[in-house]
């Protein structure tokens, strides 16, 4: 059970691009590092199960924990700052922006400590690869259940190819970025059915175009290098996971300084019935980093 009176706030940060995002800012007094938690498509910076128990581990491992909405939140969602109002949400974000959520978080927990953890989970993940490969930051990080968005998009479409896919949206939408897609232009393949997600134009040849498709690629991988320390967890039940957890491990031992990698057999996309497993295991990483903690 998780401990209802950390202390804890509401807040609300602004990105240089003049967006609103909310989150939750839960504050260890004595606390010298900030876990920033970035959330995956569609989603919110509350929902999961696994944040209320986060928010105790880290308190009681002397840490703050700033869970918020990135752009991504929910399907269309408004943001409003003054008189000024815009439609974000994962049908309407442009993945590069993403840089811009996570600065602002920054930004804001960096008044309480000096040393951050970025924490991304499922597409979050390609977020914080983005965020320290286009900034250059050396934040050390936590992957949670990192998935191959090109790969499970490549199988929605099949047998029209991503490329393919590309060059007809840009034509067909050049002048209507805005119209939200067909329901068979994108979504998740389960068990040979599809499953569709609304998306606008933009947004699916921005993802395509970006560290999106290109940050977890596990089987058409680029190089790039991240002299960081991180932590991986994958599950063996994740049904987004589209490549085994050996080829995964391989592709972060590759690209990543200090990799520390946890795989549970029985794991799902959100590690269900084994939050406290992998917790355990993110809080022996955290102490044992090095000199730096």
């Amino acid at each position: 059970m998780h401990n209802i009176f950390l202390p804890s706030r509401l807040v609300k940060i602004i990105t240089r691009d003049n967006i609103m995002l909310e989150g939750l800012f839960v504050r260890n007094p004595s606390a010298s590092i900030t876990v920033i938690h970035v959330h995956g498509s569609f989603g919110n910076f509350y929902q999961n199960d696994f944040i209320p128990l986060m928010a105790d581990y880290y308190y009681d491992l002397g840490m703050n924990f700033f869970t918020f909405n990135n752009r991504g939140r929910h399907c269309i969602s408004e943001s409003s700052t003054g008189l000024n109002s815009s439609y974000i949400g994962g049908t309407y974000e442009v993945f590069e922006k993403c840089v811009l959520d996570i600065q602002a978080a920054i930004d804001f927990t960096q008044t309480y400590t000096n040393e951050i953890l970025l924490q991304g989970h499922s597409f979050g993940c390609q977020k914080v690869i983005s965020y320290l490969l286009q900034s250059s930051k050396l934040y050390d990080s936590i992957l949670l259940s990192p998935a191959d968005c090109s790969e499970i998009q490549k199988r929605y479409i099949y047998p029209e190819t991503i490329n393919a896919q590309y060059q007809r949206l840009r034509n067909m939408y050049a002048d209507n970025l805005l119209t939200i897609l067909p329901p068979q232009e994108y979504g998740v393949l389960h068990d040979g059915e599809k499953h569709s997600i609304p998306i606008c134009a933009a947004t699916l040849l921005s993802q395509i175009n970006s560290d999106c498709f290109r940050a977890v690629n596990y089987l058409n991988p680029i190089s790039f290098r991240i002299d960081n320390q991180c932590f991986v967890y994958v599950g063996g039940e994740d049904l987004y996971q589209t490549a085994n957890h050996k080829t995964i491990k391989k592709y972060f031992i590759e690209r990543i300084k200090e990799p520390t990698f946890l795989f549970l057999r029985n794991g799902d996309h959100h590690f269900t019935n084994k939050e406290e497993t992998v917790l355990k295991h993110i809080s022996s990483w955290v102490k044992t980093r090095g000199e730096k903690v």
